[in-house]
């Protein structure tokens, strides 16, 4: 044999052996591939798992609330017996001075403004609508019984039905004012273009005379921003600000009314969340549950001390952002807060650091703040 047969035959012999080892090791590694392939559906299907039981578990969690707020005994108490308050609190802060309670008349289905003298104003007060005026919890049921999340466009399509329900004592209230003299100026999150004529029906359902609704009282949350080209001001309520400044501007300008120039103040200011006060301070980025209450617990702000206040010696206040201090204005307000709605608002982005309830989250802050009772034995 020579050396190239010898050669031949080596070569023959090693393919004998390597081919096979060749289909080993690809077959071992197609396994191990497989066996990661399996593992990673593991891993995704276990994620997805704890996802869906965490949202269970976050669902579940305002299912109390949400019934509470929809047919409890209490609900229906607690609505009558705030606005019975609101109503008195109305009553005594109308009695500062420079109040005009003449310059709106009530006569059939007209309402007529004439101009106040005398540096006196028309006493207003501004509501928020959800949870205010307007029990929702009929769209916070859907999303939990299909364990949804909010969506601007299911709420909208909640709005444009005009199905909500009276908060108790809220439709009475709002004619007291207007029969006393004052007005009533809507300040909501539903958008100022696109909701106003659904809430306005929703509203004549409940039993609100369109009287009581001219165009005029409506300053809810518009979509377009600010310029110095076009500011925020009584013909450009589309333009999107807090409502806060919504509120500051009525204090700080005249409404033009039918020809007539009529200066307007916000003697009372009624919501079920915390941000339909002050929200240039509530809604700052960043800011939490603890530093609100501590600003509510201030003497020296002039802030908490206006929630149910009838002494008129407590002046109105404005968050200014441009110096990040409290300003006290020149005449009394109260503000009257609706309770009962613990499943959504300012407070949980405040607590939790998000807008979405989170059962973790909550039992963490409760650990972390004390608000846990452990067991002496």
């Amino acid at each position: 044999m020579n050396k190239y047969s010898k050669l031949l035959f080596v070569l023959g012999g090693l393919s004998s052996i390597s081919l096979p080892m060749i289909a080993i090791s690809c077959n071992k590694e197609s396994s191990n591939i497989n066996n990661d392939i399996k593992k990673d559906e593991e891993i995704a299907k276990l994620t997805q798992q704890l996802k869906d039981t965490q949202s269970k578990l976050n669902t579940a969690a305002l299912a109390s609330s949400n019934t509470w707020n929809s047919v409890s005994a209490e609900k229906q108490v607690m609505g009558r017996q705030v606005y019975k308050q609101a109503t008195e609190a109305f009553d005594a802060i109308i009695k500062q001075p420079n109040v005009s309670l003449s310059s709106v008349k009530t006569t059939g289905d007209t309402i007529t403004v004439t101009a106040p003298t005398n540096n006196q104003f028309i006493p207003v007060v501004f509501m928020d609508l959800d949870e205010t005026v307007l029990n929702n919890f009929g769209y916070q049921n859907w999303l939990v019984a299909n364990d949804k999340t909010f969506s601007s466009e299911t709420w909208h399509d909640f709005v444009s039905q005009a199905i909500s329900k009276e908060i108790p004592g809220a439709i009475d209230f709002i004619k007291h004012v207007w029969s006393k003299g004052g007005v009533v100026m809507f300040n909501s999150n539903r958008n100022q273009l696109t909701e106003l004529e659904a809430s306005k029906t929703n509203l004549t359902k409940l039993g609100l005379e369109a009287k009581y609704m001219p165009d005029w009282i409506w300053w809810m949350q518009g979509t377009d921003k600010a310029t110095d080209q076009m500011p925020y001001n009584q013909t450009n309520r589309n333009v999107k600000v807090s409502k806060e400044e919504r509120m500051h501007y009525i204090n700080t300008h005249k409404l033009t009314i039918n020809n007539v120039q009529a200066q307007f103040k916000v003697v009372m200011r009624i919501g079920d969340d915390i941000s339909d006060f002050n929200d240039n301070f509530s809604k700052q980025n960043g800011i939490t549950s603890q530093q609100v209450r501590d600003a509510l617990s201030n003497k020296d702000n002039g802030y908490g001390i206006l929630f149910g206040n009838t002494d008129l010696s407590n002046k109105s206040v404005y968050y200014n952002l441009s110096t990040n201090k409290w300003e006290k204005e020149d005449f009394a307000a109260t503000y009257i807060l609706i309770p009962g709605n613990t499943s959504y608002g300012s407070w949980v982005k405040q607590a939790l650091g998000s807008s979405a309830f989170n059962v973790d989250k909550a039992n963490n802050l409760l650990k972390a703040t004390g608000w846990i009772y452990t067991p002496s034995k």
